[in-house]
């Protein structure tokens, strides 16, 4: 699996007065999982956005407010999306049991301070590359590949010229609503209590206590090895 980066850019009007924008909204979801970035900075810090609904039926939106990241001029909007419950394994369910297509969808309100309107909306201006993260699997786990990288790319001058052009779809919006669950986040951070080892050899870390999360550890190497 690939997980799309899916860029769009746009730019803030610009009038003889310049009016300053007064607020920014962006309301997004994904069929899938997605993060959201608008120039270089993530929004959303929750984690497994949408969240798991029956997708069938019901698909929940994320609202942001973004007016302090909204600069007049060109700005960048970037989303990545991978498979989560929708495409991905779930259960005793085989893979695609949603669906077997990501998507994203998204739009930007912008109000200035004139009383004027912009949106910006997903659609097929919007461009699509694979990035670093080459397998995500909510069973499975990650792989990450630094060498496919893309510093600033959701930035304004970041150059997409090379990207692909974005498939959209026709989906009816009566499973849209706003989000309903309490939204998953990073609570704690823990240091392991003890280090052990099994008898075959591997390393045990024990934080105690039980918890839901993952394990962060930095390494080092030459390109092309794996760890």
């Amino acid at each position: 699996m690939i997980v799309p980066r899916k860029l769009c850019l746009f730019s803030a009007k610009r009038s003889k007065r310049n009016p300053p924008v007064r607020a920014a909204r962006i309301y997004a979801t994904a069929l899938g999982l997605y993060e959201l970035e608008l120039n270089g900075n993530r929004l959303n810090d929750q984690l497994f956005a949408p969240g798991w609904t029956s997708y069938h039926k019901r698909l929940q939106t994320q609202t942001y407010d973004v007016t302090a990241y909204i600069r007049m001029g060109d700005n960048a909007i970037g989303i990545t999306v991978a498979d989560g419950w929708y495409k991905g394994r779930i259960g005793g369910h085989p893979r695609d049991f949603y669906g077997n297509r990501r998507a994203a969808l998204l739009e930007l309100h912008l109000a200035y301070e004139d009383g004027s309107m912009q949106t910006v909306v997903t659609d097929g201006s919007w461009r699509a590359e694979t990035g670093p993260i080459v397998m995500a699997s909510l069973y499975d786990g990650e792989s990450y590949d630094a060498r496919l990288e893309r510093d600033g790319w959701s930035l304004p001058a970041y150059d997409d010229r090379n990207w692909l052009p974005v498939e959209t779809m026709k989906r009816g919006n009566h499973m849209l609503l706003p989000q309903e669950n309490v939204p998953t986040v990073v609570v704690k951070e823990l240091q392991p209590e003890r280090v052990l080892r099994s008898p075959s050899g591997e390393t045990i870390l024990d934080f105690g206590q039980n918890l839901t999360g993952w394990v962060s550890y930095s390494v080092t190497g030459g390109s092309g090895q794996a760890c």
